[in-house]
């Protein structure tokens, strides 16, 4: 099985050869990789210190609809498939995407998010 450094590695150059623009920011509470393009904005951290969010993990929203990370309807495993997450980035780049967003259901979230537990690449 792939590290987690290795799996986040893996999703940005997938990312950056797609026309994405990544960048590394060290912060107090640990080590975030943000990335945009394509109408999406997005994060993601193999190391945590102190912070809500569990490690491992990529985050992203519409860049219009964009507002924290705990309200971004892409959550997944750093380990998803790379060609499955930059589907769904394309998908919330959209208006239908920012639509979405701003009405945001996260009980349709989690539901959804269990039937993904069989997409991970590992």
């Amino acid at each position: 099985m792939k590290s987690k450094n290795t799996a986040l590695q893996d999703v940005l150059w997938f990312l950056k050869n797609r026309g994405f623009e990544t960048y590394l920011d060290l912060q107090d509470d640990g080590r975030w990789v943000f990335f945009q393009g394509r109408g999406t904005y997005g994060a993601a951290t193999t190391a945590f210190i102190r912070t809500p969010f569990p490690e491992g993990f990529i985050y992203a929203d519409n860049a219009e609809a964009f507002d924290k990370i705990g309200s971004c309807p892409i959550r997944c495993s750093i380990f998803t498939k790379p060609s499955l997450l930059y589907s769904r980035l394309l998908y919330w780049g959209t208006k239908e995407g920012y639509e979405k967003s701003n009405r945001f259901d996260y009980d349709e979230l989690l539901n959804e998010e269990d039937r993904r537990k069989e997409e991970i690449d590992v």
